[in-house]
């Protein structure tokens, strides 16, 4: 692509964050994909809020122009969260911010601009400027990279510390820094090095005080297989890991605060329902006679019997509509539900009616679900799956696939042999979105990437 045209793509991409629903990217560490907000998760790296379309902006600039890179980075205001609720699931993730920062730090600065210490300015704003503990072990990964000298590691420890001190924090925010962020291994890693070990362990141990002087979250006082809870880990931690350099170094006990625990846990909605399974035990069993007939439909082998049976499987699916009170993210989930049944049938079909009409049903749930407006990211996540199937694979990724099928794996949403069917549709919606994303796919191809 030529340099200007290139240039006025990232300008637009600029632009369009302005547009964006989210302000910033959120996540959490989930065991197992099965709830609604850990699919919404996964769909997450397709990256639509405001600071994550900036940020490939400014990364794609860093390729060719790291000065334009610094100042985009530079105009950037963090957008700030508010404690988390133990309600939440999910909290803000900045680990992404920190690592194009701790790019830049290395990488867009001259030998002049470092003799003049603006690379150490660019770093001692950042210090001061951490939005809260979700941006702790994001920052400390900043000061562990290479460039930094111990003594400007201190420096910007010692920034940082009192712009966290009077960050809000709650609960749910340190248990998702925790299980997250690997919080407390960054924590420790830093600790033996760094001179400003008495900072970090006063910060930990304010930072304790604060969320036990609230109603700490139900899912935090539960033991785990061992018999210890959360709460037991974090004074256990800072005992053993922090105390020698906290001033006093004297040990915490969990009879040192009032505890109360809130009946309060992060609250999700569970994936799969029971209707789910029972379709998804249906669609098992057609798996492998639709892997079976491909080849026999091209042979014009008669499978009526077998359609009978698939579009009896559409129409339950067309019957499984949300109950009257079912609240947003209830909704939310049963559009991942249809989608991905749509998705599995698509992955399976021969070409034909049956092709035509689940894809119908695909482009039209996208077409009217409500969860287009409210949660964009999870919406493109499904329309980033039906338009993988239509891509097709470079030499290198059709190899990677070859070499997968050779060891005997079955392999699931691999491109569909003719995608007219899907572009066709997709160029004919009354949603705009939806066909202008049919015609990038013909002016711009990309390449298919096997999603395993």
């Amino acid at each position: 692509m030529p340099p200007a045209a290139r240039r006025e793509l990232l300008e637009l991409a600029w632009q369009a964050a302005d547009l964006a629903r989210e302000p910033l990217p959120l996540s959490a560490k989930f065991s197992s994909v099965d709830s609604r907000e850990a699919v919404a998760l996964h769909y997450q790296k397709r990256a639509v809020d405001a600071l994550s379309i900036r940020l490939d902006v400014v990364e794609r600039f860093l390729e060719t122009d790291s000065q334009e890179a610094l100042v985009r980075f530079q105009s950037i205001a963090l957008p700030r969260s508010e404690a988390s609720g133990c309600a939440e699931a999910m909290a803000a993730d900045y680990s992404r911010y920190y690592r194009v920062a701790s790019n830049l730090l290395s990488r867009a600065f001259s030998l002049r601009d470092r003799e003049r210490g603006n690379d150490m300015a660019f770093a001692r704003k950042l210090a001061s400027n951490l939005p809260g503990v979700l941006a702790l072990a994001p920052w400390l990964q900043v000061l562990a990279g290479p460039g930094l000298t111990p003594s400007a590691r201190q420096d910007l420890l010692n920034i940082s510390i009192p712009a966290l001190m009077a960050a809000p924090v709650s609960d749910r925010d340190l248990a998702i820094a925790e299980s997250r962020d690997r919080l407390l291994g960054r924590l420790e890693s830093v600790i033996a090095s760094a001179s400003a070990a008495g900072g970090l362990a006063g910060l930990y141990r304010h930072a304790l005080g604060r969320v036990f002087a609230q109603p700490v979250c139900a899912d935090s006082a539960v033991a785990d297989e061992r018999g210890t809870s959360a709460i037991d880990k974090r004074i256990s931690f800072f005992n053993g890991v922090l105390r020698p350099f906290a001033s006093p170094p004297a040990a915490l006990n969990r009879a040192d605060f009032r505890i109360e625990v809130s009946r309060v846990a992060a609250r999700t909605t569970p994936l799969p329902s029971i209707r789910f399974l029972h379709l998804l035990d249906d669609l098992t069993a057609y798996r492998h006679g639709l892997r079976a007939v491909a080849p026999a439909r091209r042979a014009g082998v008669n499978l009526e019997t077998w359609e009978i049976g698939v579009t009896e499987f559409l129409h339950r699916l067309d019957d499984w509509k949300p109950e009257p009170e079912a609240t947003l993210t209830e909704r939310a989930a049963l559009f991942h539900q249809r989608a991905s049944f749509y998705l599995y049938l698509l992955d399976l079909l021969p070409s034909g009616n049956l092709e035509r009409r689940t894809v119908d049903r695909m482009v039209a749930l996208l077409e009217t679900d409500e969860i287009k407006d409210q949660s964009p990211t999870e919406w493109m996540g499904k329309l980033g799956a039906l338009l993988m199937l239509t891509r097709r694979p470079g030499p290198a990724e059709q190899t990677r696939i070859d070499d997968l099928k050779k060891s005997g794996k079955i392999l699931i949403m691999l491109p569909r042999e003719d995608p007219a069917a899907i572009l066709e549709r997709l160029r004919k919606s009354r949603d705009r979105e939806l066909a202008m994303y049919a015609e990038f796919e013909d002016k711009y191809p990309v390449p298919y990437r096997f999603p395993g």
